[in-house]
């Protein structure tokens, strides 16, 4: 017990004694040194195809085996078995079958690694059939943790708390924000949001905005929820192999102009 006491009060591991005040013991909080990511929720709007040639380092093109569903303004996700990924714009139409992106390819990609045409405009109607937005799955051989969601709506119109983005009365079924833990085949469902109101109460950090220009100017909503600090949710969201977050919409929003979520988060060491 003695010894119990000693290391939990005074500090001393070792031989070492780190510096008590009124009883507690002194620490450093240290930064992750993995890599940061900034990820959007996004859905497939094609069949994933592959790569017919590898890419370079910095590579602003790459050449696919099949284009379809890949237009001006998708976004390219190439990925690898190992779970590394990287997303880009496309830029015009495929010239044959070569993708031009909006940013350069930072790693090196095999033939046969993964291309895949993706949405991230959550806009969409899933009134009949809902639509999922998703992150992940990842790779089995990294895991991810995932500390803060942002999002933002454009529509036209005047949004408030009663509304979601400016439409009138807010959603009937809502959107709804879960993780599935694919290892056990069930999820945990963390909010449904159907006004801006339910997004305030959720993560307080909720901004309106105008645009002001034409007489359809453009008013926009945006939001901000932390998961990982301790003065927030003090949690991480861990998605580790197989696991996905996913936003399910659940009501017809296309009478918003734009809807988009980010995640972000960083790989775990």
């Amino acid at each position: 017990m003695t010894e119990l006491r000693k290391l939990f009060v005074t500090g001393e591991v070792s031989g070492e004694t780190a510096k008590v005040t009124n009883g507690g013991l002194d620490v450093n909080i240290q930064d992750q040194h993995t890599l940061a990511l900034d990820v959007h929720f996004a859905r497939a709007i094609n069949g994933p195809t592959t790569l017919s040639v590898a890419t370079a380092v910095g590579d602003r093109t790459v050449t696919v085996v099949s284009t379809s569903g890949f237009i001006d303004g998708t976004v390219v996700q190439l990925s690898s078995g190992t779970g590394k990924f990287f997303r880009a714009h496309q830029l015009g139409a495929p010239s044959g079958n070569i993708l031009t992106l909006d940013t350069p390819v930072m790693g090196v990609f095999d033939i046969g690694s993964t291309a895949l045409p993706l949405s991230h405009d959550l806009a969409v109607d899933g009134s009949t059939t809902p639509v999922a937005f998703q992150i992940g799955p990842i790779g089995t051989a990294i895991e991810v943790d995932i500390t803060r969601i942002l999002g933002v709506i454009y529509d036209v119109g005047t949004p408030s708390d009663t509304t979601f983005g400016a439409i009138v009365g807010g959603l009937t079924n809502g959107i709804v924000f879960r993780h599935f833990k694919n290892a056990t085949s069930d999820y945990d469902n963390y909010w449904n949001a159907k006004t801006n109101g339910d997004i305030a109460l959720l993560c307080y950090d909720l901004n309106f905005s105008s645009t002001g220009v034409g007489p359809s100017s453009s008013d926009s909503v945006r939001f901000r929820m932390t998961y990982g600090s301790p003065g927030k949710h003090g949690v991480t969201l861990r998605l580790e192999a197989s696991d996905y977050l996913e936003i399910l919409v659940q009501d017809d929003l296309t009478d918003l102009v734009f809807f988009d979520v980010m995640a972000q988060g960083h790989l775990v060491e």
